[in-house]
């Protein structure tokens, strides 16, 4: 049913880890897709154990979507779940959404919440995540509200809609949902069944100018292939486009350059950067808030 594809690039120590996760599911009709993206460290060792259990594409490096892309074509599942090689799943993470698929066969894309955790594994906080019914596309349109490990998408949606967008070099899976939200319904599994490594130093996200940079061709190219929205739809996009540019900042230290977002944000009309506003202004108050209420802060 399943087809579990785990792209991954020179973190054979940390594909083992999502590997495992998924062998240790309840529910056991999955066939799982490692496909190397061209790395250079040697997999060999740390895949040895593992070689009766996987299926292992080397392929030439082409980035993030291209490994995807090749995990899709080569899949053999009426279902693929993606499952990125630092971000692993609790055991339950497959039973749950086979009970979904039965109640949603029309469904395009499933979705759950999920623990942010740091580099080490300690939990973060819950990502929770709401269902969006027939809201999916437009609530896609303000930013990516759906996390990678959680999502299951039934095959033949990319029949329809392509594959991840090879140009991209960043939030092609914000770029996919919308993509999918255009056609299929989703469904939100109400579960936490997954972790996903927040900001860890290998991660892309990591660099504010690279992620900045990514959110940007993806909300123009959003622009450019939807040209009938509508003017209020067009300027709630503007104020969320620069909310997100205010988190990045704000989570990656450049307080300055967070407000600046935010006030413009909220000039668009996305009240929720008030409170940020607010906080950043008064330097004794946000230097007091408690390292847990800050990080939280960051991370809305």
């Amino acid at each position: 049913m399943f087809s579990v594809v785990i792209p991954t690039y020179n973190r054979p120590y940390k594909v083992v880890r999502a590997i495992k996760s998924v062998l240790a599911q309840t529910f056991n009709d999955y066939e799982i897709w490692v496909i190397d993206d061209g790395s250079t460290e040697k997999y060999t060792i740390a895949l040895e154990p593992f070689k009766s259990q996987i299926n292992y594409l080397y392929k030439p490096n082409g980035g993030l979507s291209s490994a995807r892309n090749a995990g899709i074509v080569k899949s053999n599942g009426t279902y693929v779940a993606f499952l990125d090689d630092d971000d692993w799943w609790y055991p339950h993470k497959l039973e749950y959404l086979a009970q979904a698929i039965q109640d949603g066969p029309d469904v395009g894309l499933f979705y759950s919440n999920v623990d942010f955790v740091n580099e080490n594994g300690g939990k973060l906080w819950v990502q929770k995540s709401r269902h969006v019914g027939k809201q999916s596309y437009l609530l896609l349109l303000k930013g990516n509200i759906i996390p990678m490990p959680t999502v299951v998408v039934k095959k033949s949606c990319f029949n329809e809609v392509g594959l991840f967008d090879e140009k991209l070099k960043g939030c092609e899976d914000w770029d996919m949902w919308i993509r999918i939200a255009q056609r299929f319904p989703f469904h939100f599994v109400n579960k936490v069944l997954g972790a996903y490594e927040y900001a860890s130093s290998t991660a892309m996200s990591a660099d504010p100018i690279f992620y900045i940079n990514a959110i940007t061709t993806v909300f123009n190219k959003i622009l450019i292939e939807n040209k009938t929205l509508e003017l209020k739809t067009q300027r709630l996009m503007y104020a969320f486009f620069a909310y997100n540019k205010g988190r990045i900042y704000l989570r990656t230290g450049h307080d300055a350059l967070a407000q600046k977002e935010f006030k413009e944000s909220l000039k668009l009309g996305c009240w929720r950067s008030f409170i940020y506003i607010i906080l950043l202004k008064n330097s004794w108050m946000w230097s007091n808030l408690p390292l847990g209420v800050k990080r939280l802060l960051r991370a809305l």
